[in-house]
């Protein structure tokens, strides 16, 4: 006789429930399971289902509630945020500015473009780090909880298109990426240390 709860309920079970429940309200279905088993297994399986079908609700907003999960839903959406930005920097703003001096010299409009594309994307770093970096942790832990994933959002259609492009741009995009990445570090620090600093006054 199995003594086993049904493994797809017990999946979404444990998926639905929050870490620190998880173990407790886990043991005591199967504790329950395990003596409905003894008089019918499959009213003990039928049992399971109709527990873990009408505890999901409660169990999937309370788990959409907790801070690991707003934390990693802030981080989402500042990411966007940052990818909006440089977008928008980039179309409104530096390709403008290389357009003005395009006429002078192609080097200088490109040089150009460069250098306005780096501001923007360190006003990127720094919205990622005034949202959601805490001060009371390193820089490092910081940068790959919340820097990291958002430089991956910022940067993934310049990717795109300097590496599965059919038009190479020699070694532009290593240059471009070469600058972006202490750009948007850059403005995240700045901005920390002037968190640091506000809090020590």
């Amino acid at each position: 006789m199995s003594t086993e709860p049904p493994r797809l309920a017990l999946w979404i079970l444990t998926i639905a429930t929050d870490r620190s429940i998880r173990s407790e309200l886990i043991g005591d279905l199967h504790e329950e399971f395990t003596l409905r088993s003894q008089q019918s297994v499959s009213r003990a399986n039928d049992w399971y289902w109709g527990q873990t079908l009408s505890s999901l609700p409660k169990l999937v907003g309370s788990r959409l509630q907790s801070d690991a999960v707003r934390k990693y839903g802030i981080g989402i959406a500042v990411s966007f945020a940052a990818f909006l930005l440089v977008r928008i920097w980039d179309v409104l703003l530096a390709q403008n500015a290389a357009g003005l001096v395009a006429s002078t010299d192609a080097v200088v409009a490109r040089v150009f473009y460069l250098v306005v594309m780096m501001v923007g994307i360190a006003f990127a770093g720094a919205l990622v780090a005034r949202t959601t970096f805490c001060v009371g942790d390193s820089f490092y832990v910081n940068a790959r909880r919340s820097l990291a994933p958002a430089s991956l959002a910022v940067f993934s259609p310049y990717l795109f298109y300097f590496f599965l492009s059919d038009n190479p741009a020699g070694y532009y995009p290593f240059v471009w990426m070469a600058l972006a990445v202490p750009s948007l570090i850059g403005g995240a620090h700045y901005t920390v240390s002037q968190m640091s600093k506000r809090m020590v006054q």
